[in-house]
């Protein structure tokens, strides 16, 4: 009696690498400056000159955030 199997030997199929996994800790340090911008512009801390002239940048920070929102699909 043969201890073959019938349909030959069984071989588990090599698995593919995948691109390395960006850390979590990352994709937080990216995202925790537009947290804070927009929590700055709700509550509405831009009230010395210097503060308002620089939320005037909040369109661009806005664009900004995509690249985060990009690294956590990434993840």
């Amino acid at each position: 009696m043969s201890t073959d199997t019938a349909g030959g030997a069984i071989l588990t199929p090599v698995r593919r690498q995948r691109s390395p996994r960006i850390p979590h800790a990352l994709v937080w340090a990216a995202v925790t400056p537009f947290a804070a911008w927009a929590a700055a512009r709700v509550t509405g801390l831009e009230r010395g000159s210097l503060t308002a002239q620089l939320m005037t940048a909040t369109p661009y920070v806005a664009a900004g955030s995509l690249l985060p929102l990009l690294l956590a699909v990434a993840t």
